[in-house]
């Protein structure tokens, strides 16, 4: 169990270079935060479908697949809070 466990993680750090790969290329080449967030959503989605337990791969896609506007909502709703912190 646990050697099944360990080998739905051993074929990711390709992926994890891949999506830093993309990061940088999306910073290098100027664009938008939007269009770099998707990158990283997209390539954090690809790494979500290895995961080989259903609940877990289905929330780790919940979690990648949350848009643009939504995360900006939620960073303004935390940059809120630590301006009232002050």
């Amino acid at each position: 169990m646990v050697t099944q466990d360990m080998n739905q993680y051993t074929g990711l750090a390709p992926l994890k270079s891949f999506s830093m790969f993309v990061g940088i290329s999306l910073l290098a080449s100027a664009c938008t935060s939007q269009a770099w967030y998707e990158g990283i959503q997209y390539s954090n989605k690809q790494e979500c479908l290895r995961i080989s337990n259903t609940q877990e791969r289905e929330a780790c896609i919940q979690r990648a697949e949350r848009g643009y506007k939504e995360y900006l909502q939620k960073k303004q709703e935390v940059e809120k809070g630590e301006d009232s912190n002050k």
